[in-house]
């Protein structure tokens, strides 16, 4: 059984605007429409509802619609047609200001009642208090993506605890989710599906040690929910943190990859930046993590873009490499993640290689990689050949293991020795993956979808301003 929570805020935009134009329940909005009105919204989603579940015949749902607010809502005529006894609509509260925290915490209990083995699906009438014709946009992809995916949905929630997009282990830019060594992973937007057996591992959302009062009138304070670290400033976060808790495997429904860089030749940004920008993605949506050495702040830098995130950190010497490398994997919002040093490109073939790959379920994917003159430098395939020497970075592609363990290696004998130091990162990384995980879940190819040191072949290259690789 699906149990489907449906969290209604009956609140108008901040902005007047015209709702005239709304087309009706079952068909999408015109164009011209904006959310200025909760009633249109509501409508949309709901005919939403019925354009992806009512069309799965083998799928057995109960839609709870939670109100929140002074307002009513009008449900569409004949829609009891759709959803017959499995349909309850419920009065929460008449206080807008008590949000998405009262319908979780009506979730969290009424899950305590169900089979273990039922799931549940979350969302909300996103972006009703702003109506704009972006958040119009986002908000029809989250369904198309959340609602359109059932069947992917309930098959991954055979092995993971949340299904979602876009998961979120953010560091410092929103406030700790869990503590700084052990941050917790959500997806973002709040709408999610989830097994009813991990909705019974979270605590009650009203129960962390602080006065719960306070978060209305934006105090901050230290809570369990962030292991003792100060709340963010807004409400919203206590609700869109809470699924993620309990520590939950989460499975993300879109393609996602963070490429963490670590920068100490910034000549070389551009160029990677044009790279990563002209190959085919292939359905791939690409987040850049630059971890800069805190010494170039004052280079003029031209990534002041949306997929970019950038950090400036102490990362020469030892143990700042290591350091710089672990603060890319804390601060990566997805799963999936590649290292690409700064002296190297991502190669054409990537994404295309990367989708064939990720058919198979694994914890870490190794490529073979271009060595130029070298010619193939296609590392082993089998655990009989996996061996410190053989691993290279560029090769390996895997599931962000930050909450588990990070980047280690061997400090240099000569402290001072800042040329070669730990040399054997990549192995200590690669053979950690292995003895945690098996090497029965991890994937070894002969495709090569890497190069080695490839900024490093042609001099020529930093000169090139379109790369066509």
């Amino acid at each position: 059984m699906i149990h489907i929570f449906y969290h209604v805020a009956t609140v108008d935009s901040i902005e007047e605007k015209d709702t005239e134009t709304f087309v009706n329940f079952y068909t999408r909005a015109s164009e011209d429409v904006s959310w200025a009105d909760y009633k249109g919204l509501f409508r949309a989603q709901i005919g939403s509802l019925i354009k992806y579940f009512r069309q799965e015949e083998n799928v057995e749902c109960k839609l709870n619609i939670c109100i929140v607010g002074d307002g009513e809502v009008s449900l569409p005529k004949n829609f009891d047609d759709y959803w017959g006894d499995e349909l309850n609509v419920i009065k929460l509260s008449s206080n807008i200001n008590d949000g998405e925290i009262i319908t979780l915490d009506y979730l969290h209990k009424y899950c305590e009642e169900l089979p273990d083995d039922d799931v549940v699906l979350y969302f909300h009438t996103k972006g009703v208090s702003v109506g704009t014709k972006e958040r119009e946009e986002q908000r029809l992809y989250l369904e198309k993506t959340i609602f359109g995916n059932i069947d992917v949905a309930l098959d991954k929630l055979k092995k993971y605890d949340v299904v979602g997009i876009g998961k979120s282990h953010q560091g410092e830019k929103l406030g700790y989710y869990g503590t700084p060594d052990k941050p917790f992973n959500f997806p973002t937007n709040n709408f999610w599906w989830a097994n009813v057996s991990y909705i019974k591992r979270l605590p009650n959302i009203y129960s962390f040690d602080l006065d719960y009062d306070k978060i209305y009138i934006k105090e901050r304070g230290k809570g369990a929910l962030t292991g003792g670290h100060e709340w963010p400033e807004e409400t919203r976060y206590l609700a869109e943190q809470w699924i993620g808790y309990a520590q939950p495997k989460v499975h993300d429904l879109v393609k996602n990859i963070s490429i963490i860089t670590s920068v100490t030749k910034p000549h070389n940004v551009e160029i990677i930046k044009n790279n990563i920008q002209s190959i085919d993605k292939d359905g791939w949506d690409v987040e850049w993590v630059l971890i800069i050495d805190d010494s170039l702040e004052d280079f003029k830098f031209d990534i002041d873009e949306p997929w970019i995130q950038v950090w400036f950190k102490p990362i020469l010497g030892w143990p700042g490499k290591l350091d710089g490398i672990n603060w890319g994997l804390r601060v990566a919002n997805h799963e999936l993640v590649y290292r690409c040093d700064d002296d190297n490109l991502v190669h054409p073939n990537f994404f295309k290689g990367l989708t064939e790959l990720t058919k198979q379920d694994a914890k870490m994917y190794i490529v073979a990689q271009d060595c130029d003159e070298q010619g193939y430098g296609g590392i082993v395939k089998t655990d009989e050949w996996f061996r410190c020497g053989n691993i290279d970075t560029a090769q390996m592609i895997f599931k962000n293991p930050y909450q588990e363990f990070k980047y280690e290696g061997t400090p240099p004998q000569d402290p001072k020795d800042t040329k070669h130091i730990d040399i054997q990162e990549d192995w200590h990384f690669a053979n950690e993956f292995r003895e945690r995980y098996g090497v029965e879940n991890m994937v070894f190819s002969d495709e090569v979808l890497c190069y080695y040191n490839r900024l490093s072949w042609d001099i020529n290259i930093v000169t090139e301003t379109n790369l066509k690789w």
